[in-house]
């Protein structure tokens, strides 16, 4: 029986839809090839508060790849707002698969040897690859395993140095990133009686140590030849005074009359722009982070009792271990047994807390793994001609049984 193309256009090109409901509708397509369970659910390491992230791989018609508009690589949902959590569920179209096994990712590598109790759905077409897998396996692999361990061991300091170095509340202020040169000590016109007369002439003072300072009461003038350096003129009780930031505090100039250059002349004003706007997405990102991130992943790193995130460490050890089992055996590890469980399980549980013998732990699997690399009888990469030729021949078989 012909599957639903209607179902899958509408899933294909209603792209302002929930990205759930176009996942559904492929499913209702009959267009799915491959659905399997992933993530921690099918390495074994999941916890009792772990999400069941569901993978995909759908077929798309030759007609969409005859078009001038590039067809689409994957729907996925991990959009998150008040009334729904984010979830990581995803589809790939199956050329976008080939796409991500012919560069070795280790995790589409893995969806290949995914335990029987975690997969969902299998087509013919699917099975075909799966008959076929070894095709995929090089010493590529190996290299990406590496690469993707080191990549989740960076992202677990990363994400350390956010959680024990968090950013205010607040929002960053124009004024943080000011300072003034006053007057000349001993001039008397418009210097404070507060400025602290030991100051150096011409050393740049921070405006929280000027409290007495508020720039809505002041002019600035651009000064010639230098950059984020102002002339800065008070206007004290002045009804015309605009201040120096205003409407989105944009710092705006003003044309100074000359009979004010002099009886109002406060000081130089230096503000850092780049170092505020800096700040500001040091800010945005913190706050993006914090609101998106698991709460009970972090949980230990607040109260100070882990210093490094677990879960990134766990995927760390997990990609090495897997990368040493295809480097002996010619297939990744996807679900973990015996020690490499624990092992892995130590470090996401907490038992294994000491940050430094992790790093021992994560150099000694990656110079293990080298060696054995060295050895190991794997093509140095994989046939192109052979992957070119699967690929077409379950694109057909597919587009013979669907439509």
């Amino acid at each position: 029986m012909a599957a639903n193309l209607k179902l899958l256009e509408d899933a294909v090109y209603h792209t302002e839809c929930d990205p759930e409901v176009r996942l559904n509708l492929v499913r209702q397509s009959g267009f799915m090839l491959y659905e399997y369970v992933g993530g921690s659910h099918c390495y074994g390491t999941n916890l009792p508060t772990s999400d069941r992230d569901v993978r995909s791989i759908f077929c798309l018609p030759m007609s969409h790849y005859l078009s001038i508009k590039a067809p689409i690589e994957q729907i996925s949902d991990q959009r998150e707002t008040v009334e729904k959590k984010k979830n990581d569920d995803i589809a790939y179209t199956l050329h976008r698969f080939f796409d991500l096994l012919k560069v070795a990712a280790p995790n589409v590598i893995e969806s290949l040897w995914v335990p029987e109790d975690c997969v969902v759905s299998s087509s013919p077409e699917f099975q075909e690859v799966i008959a076929n897998r070894d095709i995929f396996i090089s010493k590529e692999c190996i290299t990406r395993h590496c690469g993707y361990a080191m990549g989740q061991f960076k992202r677990a300091d990363s994400t350390t140095r956010k959680s024990n170095h968090p950013e205010p509340v607040e929002r960053p202020k124009k004024m943080d990133f000011c300072r003034i040169i006053p007057c000349v000590p001993g001039a008397e016109a418009w210097t404070h009686p507060d400025m602290p007369s030991p100051r150096m002439p011409f050393r740049p003072i921070p405006i929280k140590d000027m409290p007495w300072i508020n720039l809505a009461d002041y002019h600035v003038a651009a000064v010639e030849h230098m950059q984020n350096a102002y002339r800065l003129y008070c206007y004290f009780g002045d009804p015309q005074c605009k201040g120096v930031f205003r409407g989105d505090d944009m710092l705006v100039c003003e044309s100074i009359p000359i009979d004010d250059e002099h009886t109002r002349f406060s000081g130089i004003l230096l503000y850092d722009e780049h170092e505020y706007e800096r700040a500001v997405k040091l800010w945005q990102s913190y706050w993006t982070w914090f609101r998106e991130r698991n709460q009970e992943r972090y949980a230990g790193h607040e109260d100070g009792k882990r210093h490094f995130n677990a879960k990134n460490m766990a995927h760390c050890m997990r990609l090495l271990l897997s990368g040493l089992h295809l480097a002996k055996y010619g297939e990744p590890m996807v679900r973990l047994s015996g020690k490499p469980l624990e092992q892995v399980m130590d470090i996401r549980t907490g038992k294994t807390s000491d940050y430094e013998r992790l790093v021992s732990m994560a150099e000694e699997k990656m110079m293990e793994l080298r060696e054995v690399e060295k050895s190991c009888k794997l093509s140095e990469k994989i046939d192109l001609e052979k992957v070119e030729a699967l690929y077409r021949k379950v694109s057909e078989m597919a587009w013979n049984r669907l439509l």
